[in-house]
């Protein structure tokens, strides 16, 4: 069976509070949904991002070319997207020496730049954390 992938956007019901009244009033609204991205070269795992499940070749290539994994798009020589129960998963198939270089590099320290704790991980284990709960409180 193939699974979609789950939807970028997504509609969310939400109270508003207005500077001039002290009652919230009730609107639907459409908002990005990011899910767990990750990223394998060659079957070794790299990395866990959140991402919005939109033009993923191009983000996964993007990321690789970034990260200079890859000198250039030529170096990519596959990529298969699986889209799992809880994430998905971009298996990229790089050449010898991009291989090689990663190799050379050793485990990466590369963390994201925000405070979401799951960008930069190498282990979808982390995803099996609980959310922690947020209380329902009205802005001061």
């Amino acid at each position: 069976m193939t699974r979609s992938p789950p939807p970028a956007i997504v509609p969310c019901t939400m109270e508003a509070w207005r500077d001039d009244t002290a009652t919230p009033t009730t609107q639907m609204r459409e908002i990005a949904e990011e899910t767990p991205v990750s990223l394998t070269f060659n079957g070794m795992p790299h990395g866990v991002m959140m991402a919005t499940p939109l033009d993923l070749e191009d983000f996964a290539t993007g990321f690789a070319l970034t990260e200079g994994i890859i000198p250039t798009p030529a170096a990519l020589k596959g990529m298969e997207v699986h889209v799992e129960a809880e994430h998905i998963r971009i298996d990229m198939r790089i050449d010898g020496p991009a291989f090689h270089r990663l190799l050379a590099r050793g485990r990466r320290a590369m963390t994201g730049r925000t405070g979401c704790g799951i960008c930069g991980t190498d282990a979808q284990e982390v995803l099996d954390r609980p959310a922690p709960t947020v209380p329902h409180a009205p802005p001061d």
